[in-house]
């Protein structure tokens, strides 16, 4: 009997981006018999057409976005990039927390649960906007009234963020009630062109005013850019009722209790996120923190790119762990492996061509912090194979086990920070973001091993301690001899693409060799390629 009235119960990964609220869902997936029709090839064809689409609007997405900023940096002071990041790190903790405050997994699994009464799926809809432009209002007068008590003069700015936050594709506040539908029955298309037009209206906005851009000319386009997409998805669709009489306080008192569990490890989350940019801001100023900002610029579009990797797996494993626990183990171990593999390989070339991504994106004023760079790459793999566990412990039912793991990295954040940034700046804050996030992996793969059993975690964990210290030497070994030839590279991008496809074939070989990577993950890509 094929289990076609399970509803897979999701979890929504998040990720910030520039300030800006990443959301990566673990779709919902009506539970199929899982018998010979679900061949491992055929698994990993379905794996790959679910995050076909939301590949392709990252990428996209991260290309021009990275465009955008390196526009925006070169035109702007120092201190005026430090006033924007700060601007954007602030309302996005406090627009995460209280507005978004991880409710979007919640409503599509009630929603997807009332499939067949849409009188229902009508008055959660409605009640869940209601909510949200509560939240959404609390905030925003919550954070101007603290610009108002700390830096009257940015308090404009931020209201404009603000409204930038509620209507953008990046922002997910009111567009993710839009979406609701399409994204409960897998319809990804028209959110992710709505999402693309936004990032393509402001790299071309941002493009024709380059010469005239100023911090509020900046925040102004942000929310221009974002409203033909916001209209789009408003009146594209008559998605749902927006009568207030369908407003359910006994639903949205539901909405509140069930989110709980999440919020808290979303605010853990963001405490580690966020403490280095205020240590940075309270003891080294504007101008330290618009060089950590450039160079977080560059690290986190990786983030949401490598969240894919996750946010596919999370909906099969929640129905292989009812259909086929031994399958879903393997999905799970399978999902660690390529985490790890993808953030190796986007550590190593950021390092390497470290201080020539600074000069692109941000300009040569930024180039000394490219050894800061070099380091926060290497951030990469410790906080992913975080935010991999804990999308994974969730959809595995497990989240109450993942609250260990993110306590943990909050509080090694804020000591790591205490002590570290406010000696040794940008460096100690990445110093600090490493450790916390070193010893939270830890305490997630120790609940995860539980969950899987046997001693195929541990034998892996110890191959990928060979493969990053491989990689590490490669990497330091690729540094030195380009550093020698910095003239040649400048005049040269030919080298430099050679160069990087290289260093990839080196690394890929490492891989091959500590274990990482098997002929048969190779065999099952060429099949997924081949396949229509």
């Amino acid at each position: 009997m094929p289990f076609h009235s399970r509803i897979s119960i999701l979890f929504a990964i998040i990720a910030k981006n520039d300030g800006n609220i990443f959301i990566i869902f673990a779709f919902p997936s009506t539970c199929v018999n899982t018998s010979a029709s679900d061949s491992q090839h055929h698994s990993a064809r379905r794996l790959a057409g679910a995050g076909g689409i939301l590949m392709g609007s990252q990428v996209i997405g991260m290309v021009l976005q990275l465009l955008i900023f390196s526009t925006i940096q070169h035109q702007l002071s120092q201190a005026d990039n430090g006033t924007f990041f700060w601007i954007q790190q602030i309302s996005g903790l406090a627009f995460l927390i209280v507005a978004e405050m991880g409710m979007n997994s919640v409503v599509i699994r009630m929603y997807v649960e009332h499939q067949d009464n849409i009188q229902q799926q009508n008055r959660i809809m409605t009640t869940f906007f209601g909510l949200r432009l509560g939240l959404w209002l609390i905030t925003t007068l919550g954070v101007c009234g603290f610009a108002l008590l700390t830096e009257p003069d940015i308090i404009r700015h931020i209201v404009l963020y603000a409204v930038y936050l509620g209507i953008a594709a990046r922002g997910t506040l009111f567009r993710m009630v839009l979406e609701i539908r399409r994204r409960a029955v897998n319809d990804q298309m028209l959110p992710a062109l709505a999402g693309i037009s936004d990032i393509v209206l402001m790299s071309l906005a941002v493009l024709a005013l380059r010469e005239h851009l100023t911090l509020w000319a900046v925040m102004t386009l942000f929310v221009l850019t974002s409203l033909p997409g916001f209209i789009v998805m408003l009146f594209g669709d008559k998605l749902w009722n927006r009568s207030w009489r369908e407003f359910d306080k006994p639903l949205a008192a539901l909405l509140l209790r069930e989110t709980a569990p999440i919020l808290v490890s979303i605010v853990m989350m963001q405490v580690q996120d966020k403490c280095d940019t205020i240590a940075l801001n309270a003891y080294f100023g504007r101008e330290a923190l618009g060089a950590f900002g450039a160079i977080m610029r560059v690290v986190v579009p990786c983030i949401s790119l490598l969240m894919i990797i996750s946010g596919v797996i999370a909906p099969v494993i929640t129905r292989l762990q009812t259909a086929d626990v031994a399958q879903c183990k393997q999905f799970v171990l399978k999902g660690v492996q390529w985490t790890v593999l993808a953030s190796v390989l986007c550590a190593v070339m950021l390092g390497v061509f470290a201080q020539e991504i600074l000069i692109v994106t941000a300009g040569r004023a930024y180039q000394p912090f490219a050894s800061a760079l070099v380091a926060a790459a290497w951030t990469l793999l410790p906080g992913m194979v975080v935010a991999y566990l804990l999308a994974i412990l969730t959809a595995l039912g497990l989240q109450r086990q993942a609250l260990p793991m993110m306590i943990v990295l909050a509080l090694g954040a804020l000591v790591g920070n205490s002590i570290l940034t406010a000696t040794f700046g940008i460096m100690g804050s990445i110093a600090a973001r490493i450790a916390a996030t070193v010893f939270a992996s830890a305490v997630g793969l120790w609940a995860l091993q539980r969950f899987l059993g046997g001693g195929a975690l541990m034998v892996f964990l110890r191959r990928t301690v060979v493969f990053v210290l491989l990689v590490l030497g490669v990497q330091m070994l690729a540094i030195h001899l380009l550093r020698g030839n910095v003239d040649v590279l400048h005049y040269s991008p030919l080298l430099l693409v050679l160069s990087g496809i290289v260093i990839i074939a080196v690394s890929l070989l490492c891989a091959f060799w500590a274990g990482i990577l098997k002929r048969s993950d190779i065999q099952t890509l060429r099949a997924v390629l081949a396949s229509r």
